[in-house]
């Protein structure tokens, strides 16, 4: 309960999560490049209920501008309910991530105990809520479907996997990850390739639904004309590929050709679906493992590490390899701190995205996060970015042993 309290309350007090004000402010201003997005569609209806309320508003409006601008505001409670309306969906995601998390854990090793645990590593977490209730980020969304995917998957329940499945691609492509190593999963089962077929149909058609509504309708046009450009081949290098959704209407920008670290991941699963043991944890470790071997093959937008963090816990609850995890997650926060500085502090009007004047020491604070300037002034942030990769990779070798090793014990 403590820890749900807390959630709840940094969830409120954070206007100024990134992605929350990004999508707010679209709503706001009537932006049309995403109008199609479920969770635009499902935040306007909650904007527009926070209209109806019988309160005041507080000019509400004339909050956007100073919002995107980074400018100090003073906050009315309302703008707070405001807040919390809009990542009350967000937080019951984390939460019943959380339980399926539980679930997990608990099936994979025969104890509730390991599982309660498993939950505790994933609602602790404080990156985790760093990244759902104070960034705002709807990656949580997808990854509670895409547990649920999993948790199908082990139950035999390939239909309601696919339709987890199908649901999680639909509103963002990152699931496809899990996707592969699911398909991978099922194909190397003496018993599994009727059942593969659901869950592989159901990726496809998510892409396509993705890119329907991500594209207003206009795939077909859009495509077309993307394929008659050749700039983008021509500027596009597979080594040091950047992965973000989002960017543009363009679609230029939605399709990204299947450069190194696609490529790279794809030959992992091809591989894992030949070498490794096709029991359940072998299923979460190794869609945990190509998880993290994409993180040290691209460039990723920051709340894409949340998508390992549930598998992390159960690996970890079960494995007990808790040394690696903090390795990672303390090379994670010196990124952050590196690339990132400038948004966690709002520009310097906020302290991870609670405004200062809420924060005992918040402009010391601030000056503290955005120290980390120093790394990239005198030239090292491309050694921390290494790091990073380097970690992922490393710990993504150490659980493919771990899954071939348990394999050799058997």
């Amino acid at each position: 309960m403590v820890i749900v309290a807390a959630k709840l309350i940094l969830a409120t007090v954070t206007p100024f999560g990134y992605d929350f004000v990004l999508y707010l402010s679209s709503i706001m201003l009537n932006d049309n490049t995403l109008a199609w997005s479920p969770w635009i569609i499902l935040t306007r209806s909650i904007y527009d209920l926070w209209l109806w309320l019988p309160i005041h508003q507080n000019d509400i409006q004339a909050l956007v501008p100073v919002m995107l601008a980074s400018k100090p505001a003073f906050l009315m409670p309302t703008h707070n309910l405001l807040t919390l309306l809009i990542k009350t969906p967000l937080i019951l995601c984390d939460l019943a991530t959380g339980f399926l998390v539980y679930k997990l854990g608990a099936n994979l090793s025969g104890s509730q105990v390991t599982g309660r645990r498993a939950a505790l590593l994933w609602l602790a977490n404080p990156f985790a809520t760093l990244f759902v209730e104070m960034w705002g980020s709807i990656d949580i969304i997808i990854i509670m479907l895409s547990l649920a995917s999993i948790i199908y998957t082990l139950r035999d329940r390939t239909r309601l996997s696919a339709l987890m499945l199908f649901s999680a691609v639909a509103i963002r492509l990152s699931p496809i990850l899990t996707w592969l190593s699911m398909t991978s999963w099922l194909i190397g089962r003496s018993n599994g390739r009727w059942r593969t077929l659901p869950v592989a149909i159901s990726g496809v058609l998510g892409m396509a639904a993705y890119l329907y509504w991500s594209s207003q309708g206009q795939f077909f046009f859009n495509f077309v004309s993307f394929m008659r450009s050749t700039w983008l081949f021509s500027t596009y290098t597979p080594v040091t590929q950047t992965f973000s959704e989002f960017t543009s209407s363009e679609l230029y920008q939605l399709f990204v050709p299947p450069g190194f670290a696609v490529m790279g991941i794809g030959t992992y699963y091809l591989i894992a679906q030949r070498a490794f043991k096709k029991d359940n944890w072998a299923l979460v470790a190794m869609t945990l493992s190509g998880i993290l071997l994409a993180y040290g093959l691209a460039d990723w937008y920051p709340t894409v590490f949340l998508w390992a963090m549930p598998l992390l816990a159960i690996f970890n609850s079960i494995e007990h390899k808790y040394r690696y995890s903090a390795i990672f997650y303390g090379i994670l926060a010196l990124y952050l701190a590196t690339f990132f500085n400038s948004l966690l502090t709002s520009d310097g009007i906020s302290v991870l995205f609670i405004p200062t004047n809420l924060v005992p020491f918040g402009r010391i604070l601030v000056a503290g996060i955005r120290s980390a300037n120093s790394v990239r002034q005198v030239g090292l942030d491309f050694q921390v970015r290494t790091m990073l990769a380097g970690v992922s990779i490393a710990y993504s070798t150490f659980i493919t042993w771990r899954i071939l090793a348990r394999r050799r014990k058997n």
